[in-house]
């Protein structure tokens, strides 16, 4: 297993309204199947990152590819396999 960043950076915001609830959906599934890790937008909302554990940049980049937020070309990505040198462990009431 591996750890995997995908940025997600919009070319159609204008699409989002339309596919938002698929998109959660989908990231849902994937976080309860244990794929999904963490994800959110930037500050900036210019773009949206989303960490995956997975079994290679192959099931990786399926994973990101299977959003419909990119299936609807709202958003364009891309993947980076993520060499986690130290990981500290956090809840999400540790978050802003």
């Amino acid at each position: 297993m591996g750890l995997f960043l995908v940025f997600s950076e919009y070319v159609n915001k204008d699409g989002f309204p339309q596919v938002k609830q698929a998109h959660f959906d989908y990231l849902s599934g994937l976080q309860e199947k244990g794929v999904v890790v963490a994800a959110g937008p930037l500050a900036d909302m210019s773009a949206a990152v989303y960490l995956l554990n997975a079994n290679s940049m192959e099931e990786a980049t399926a994973a990101a590819a299977g959003d419909p937020i990119h299936i609807h070309n709202v958003r364009k990505f891309w993947v980076k396999e993520w060499k986690v040198v130290r990981l500290w462990t956090f809840t999400s009431h540790n978050l802003p």
